[in-house]
């Protein structure tokens, strides 16, 4: 429970990270919401691998070979959160707010799991 504790400090961060790099983009850039977010999930993955590797789970393992790990699961992780984005806001209207918390979800589930039991072992 420990180190499930510690991963939601680090995913507030990381999202703190990630939401405030949205709102950034959004606000002094004319791009769509599904756009912003790609570039602004990229700080927040690496924010949140820095968080997991040294605070959640203190790992010792490869480093390169986390990192290439993490880097397919939070690609893969962007790639269906740009497609809900794109879908949720840019195509229904939905609030980006709104859509950026459903991504959210996803992303907190998947990634403790794969973290946890296939990148940090």
């Amino acid at each position: 429970m420990f180190i499930f504790s510690r991963f939601i400090v680090n995913g507030f961060l990381a999202t703190f990270i990630h939401l405030l790099t949205l709102e950034i983009i959004i606000y002094n850039l004319n791009v769509l919401y599904s756009v912003a977010n790609f570039f602004a999930s990229i700080l927040g993955i690496l924010s949140s691998y820095l968080g997991c590797r040294y605070f959640v789970f203190d790992s010792k393992g490869n480093l390169k070979n986390q990192f290439f790990k993490f880097l397919v699961l939070y690609i893969s992780i962007l790639i269906i959160n740009t497609l809900i984005m794109f879908l949720l806001s840019d195509i229904f209207g939905i609030n980006y707010r709104i859509s950026f918390m459903c991504t959210l979800l996803i992303q907190v589930f998947t990634s403790f799991f794969v973290n946890k039991f296939f990148i940090f072992l």
